[in-house]
């Protein structure tokens, strides 16, 4: 797999993303590069909406961790 130049990082699709307020996606990274961008109240509690940050270096761990499968590296 090529990545032209470019280092591979995670990616979280919105659509599979639960957003879960403890989001075992963002407290298994070990850069802390799971930024919390908007956060709102639902039927069953708080919606959030993830991001990934410039800190990422695309070592997965996230992925592994990730419930629903949101989470991919690139």
């Amino acid at each position: 797999m090529s990545y032209q130049g470019s280092r591979p990082k995670a990616v979280i699709d919105q659509n599979r993303c639960d957003g879960a307020a403890g989001c075992p996606v963002k407290r298994s990274c070990p850069r802390n590069a799971i930024l919390e961008i908007d956060r709102e109240m639902g039927v069953w509690g708080p919606k959030v909406t993830y991001a990934v940050g410039d800190l990422c270096t695309g070592c997965g761990i996230c992925a592994q961790y990730c419930p629903t499968g949101a989470v991919s590296i690139r």
